[in-house]
């Protein structure tokens, strides 16, 4: 009988848990896709009538990305909420540098675009 009310305890807590810890989840991604629109009306000053559909995933990043669909291009836009400010991640430049061996030793990441080769080529 103990075992009983022992396992029910486990599992009552685990479902509590889990509960707990998805409503975390769905409230953070609420407040992301009400940020992005924020941003996009009131800082980026676009009709909010315009704006069909925003969605925040899920993401192995430590940021999550936020797509947003407009009306006039049906192209998603995705954007992400790094530091202090949202960013257009096509905005964003992902440099991989290797050794001689072609193993990756840096990954660095900066706002803006290039044009040309930062550090070791990757072949």
């Amino acid at each position: 009988m103990k075992f009983l009310k022992g396992s029910l305890i486990v599992i009552t807590l685990i479902v509590i848990a889990s509960v707990t810890w998805y409503g975390s989840y769905k409230n953070d991604m609420k407040e992301l896709e009400d940020g992005l629109r924020t941003y996009l009306t009131v800082e980026k000053g676009m009709d909010e009538n315009n704006i069909i559909n925003i969605t925040a995933r899920r993401s192995k990043m430590p940021q999550y990305p936020v797509g947003v669909q407009l009306k006039d291009n049906p192209q998603e836009y995705v954007y992400t909420y790094i530091g202090e400010q949202w960013v257009q991640l096509n905005d964003v430049t992902i440099g991989f540098f290797a050794d001689k061996n072609g193993t990756i030793i840096n990954v660095d990441a900066f706002m803006g675009k290039t044009t040309r080769i930062l550090g070791n080529q990757i072949n």
